[in-house]
């Protein structure tokens, strides 16, 4: 859903009901305070209720106000493009396979699986864009994402080489180009944390049942001897 759909739907649907209660709550204020309608009238209000919408209008525009800074701010800082691209690829592995499928390509082709994964996720649009050639399918959150790894955008199309025909692509395959320039390193690190983090899993496949044989041998053994 669009922020300005968003926005539409909260102000038809929760704004009465908050103003109803704004009322509500500083009418019993104000005349807790000792407060009345020719005090208002002294200080330029015509009425109690009055004053409580010129409040009420007030306290809404500071808080769009701190919503839209707060709202530029997120736009101006710059996109983690490396750690999108290696959290995409986590999410498409772990949807992808199994445990037991990640410990045993892990354990019997490491290398073989890092290829694989190259040659699938170039072009998956969850991890690249590349299949439809949009990450977003959205040119205006592109161009958001590019506007501050400018450096980025230069290395990847010195990496591919033929920058008017990337360019000519707009944001939307700037974004992509990006996505896949980085996907090898992203896929390599995703790897070797899923290597360290199922080791002890990784071991137990590749020698785990070895070390049962073995022990039901010295097991056997005993019982000979007994």
């Amino acid at each position: 859903m669009e922020r300005n759909e968003l926005m539409r739907i909260f102000a038809e649907k929760a704004i009465p009901t908050m103003k109803n209660e704004f009322m509500q709550i500083g009418k019993r204020a104000i005349e807790e305070a000792g407060l009345s309608d020719n005090d208002m009238l002294n200080a330029g209000f015509g009425s109690i209720e009055s004053f409580l919408f010129y409040r009420l209008e007030h306290l809404r525009r500071e808080q769009e106000i701190a919503d839209d800074l707060k709202y530029y701010k997120e736009q101006c800082e710059r996109y983690d493009y490396e750690g999108q691209v290696k959290s995409d690829v986590l999410d498409y592995i772990k949807e992808n396979y199994s445990v037991d499928e990640i410990v045993e390509r892990l354990a019997d082709d490491k290398d073989g699986w890092i290829e694989e994964l190259n040659d699938d996720l170039f072009v998956s649009d969850s991890v690249t864009g590349n299949a439809s050639g949009s990450y977003y399918c959205n040119s205006w959150r592109a161009e958001n994402a590019i506007c501050h790894n400018l450096e980025l955008l230069g290395d990847a199309i010195r990496e591919f080489g033929d920058s008017a025909d990337i360019l000519e692509k707009g944001a939307e395959g700037c974004d992509v180009t990006i996505r896949c320039y980085l996907l090898g390193g992203a896929i390599q690190d995703v790897v070797n944390e899923l290597e360290e983090e199922y080791e002890d899993a990784i071991e137990k496949y590749l020698y785990g049942e070895d070390d049962e044989e073995e022990e039901n041998d010295e097991n056997e053994k005993e019982e000979d001897v007994e």
